[in-house]
């Protein structure tokens, strides 16, 4: 496709939003009005919201800390405002998910540096959490958008507690996104800290700094992985493709970091899925410069993209593109990066 502005014409520009990189970065202040019309948009057939205006009341429960107005739900639908009170439809102990065990070791981002490697004949009890804080348009799990919290049935913390056998090694939070139901997990992570299972979480890094705080003293003291996956490095990119321009994200990783201070290595890991054209050498260089500045041996993933949801019109990541990828990031002082889901690569 030719982005509309330069007319270059690109094999990584997907029709939702017409743009190469080095327009859309060029011309951000132009158009984010319609980038937000863009996520609005795509959010609007799975009745979902887009708060971005400062009026209403402020919701804390994860790092967006959306305004929502009277009458209106939060954009992970999980809060809405009743008459000047925000209404919870997820509590500690109910929440939305689904949830299966998977035979380890498992294809999590952090597998080749995770206890459950080794784990063979063990389990992880995978929990998917069905909401989020972010609206990536790649996103690899978008069924989510189907539930509803304000009308359907929540379920019980206690579900997940009964699913604890003698096979579970770790339960990992993911989806979705665990930062919009982390009271939640942390309600689950209690039972499973008594039983000595490891607790690991896959995140956006969109965490209530609080929060955060009590999921890493979770981790460490279970022996487990807390993932950040760091979209892009330029806000402008960050907006384009997840509908928020990431700076919570760094902050919370560099505060994680510190928190664990000599331990970060072993309970930190990041990811960056390789967007063909949007995730370029800039972007890797600059992520990986930020992480090796903090803690060098903090491990990294490169993850193959995978054409899906809103831009299954693209291509995947090639091999070449990753391999270079790789190289830029042991560059930058990274000591353990890896490239995941090499078998989409091209």
């Amino acid at each position: 496709m030719r982005c509309e502005y330069c007319g270059e014409k690109l094999d990584y520009i997907p029709e939702i939003l017409k743009l190469c990189k080095n327009c859309l970065i060029k011309n951000f202040d132009n158009i984010k009005e319609k980038l937000s019309f863009i996520h609005k948009n795509s959010r609007k057939r799975f009745d979902l919201t887009f708060p971005d205006k400062r009026k209403g009341i402020k919701c804390g429960l994860c790092a967006r800390e959306c305004y929502i107005e009277n009458g209106e739900r939060g954009f992970c639908g999980l809060r809405v405002n009743k008459d000047g009170k925000l209404i919870n439809f997820g509590t500690q102990e109910k929440g939305f998910f689904q949830f299966y065990y998977d035979p380890l070791p498992t294809n999590c981002v952090a597998d080749w540096v995770c206890s459950g490697h080794k784990a063979h004949g063990k389990h992880n009890l995978a929990v998917f959490y069905e909401t989020c804080s972010l609206d990536c348009l790649f996103c690899q799990n978008y069924h989510f958008r189907y539930r509803k919290p304000w009308k359907d049935k929540p379920s019980s913390y206690i579900e997940l507690v009964r699913a604890f056998n003698p096979s579970v090694h770790c339960i990992c939070f993911f989806g979705g996104d665990p930062t919009t139901q982390a009271l939640h997990s942390l309600k689950v992570s209690e039972e499973a800290l008594k039983r000595g299972i490891v607790v690991c979480y896959e995140s956006n890094g969109m965490w209530n700094r609080k929060i955060l705080e009590r999921v890493l003293e979770v981790v460490r003291e279970s022996g487990g992985i807390l993932k950040f996956d760091i979209k892009a490095y330029s806000p402008e990119i960050y907006f384009a493709l997840t509908g928020y321009d990431g700076k919570r994200v760094f902050e919370n990783f560099e505060f994680a970091v510190n928190y664990l201070g000599e331990l970060s290595a072993k309970h930190l890991c990041v990811s960056t899925l390789m967007v063909p054209g949007y995730i370029d050498k800039f972007e890797i260089s600059k992520i990986a410069r930020f992480i090796a500045e903090l803690k060098p041996e903090i491990p990294y993933a490169l993850l193959a993209f995978a054409p899906h949801f809103e831009m299954s019109d693209i291509r995947t990541t090639y091999r070449k593109e990753a391999e270079e990828f790789y190289r830029i990031a042991k560059e930058k002082g990274l000591k353990n990066v890896r490239i995941g889901n090499v078998f989409l690569l091209k």
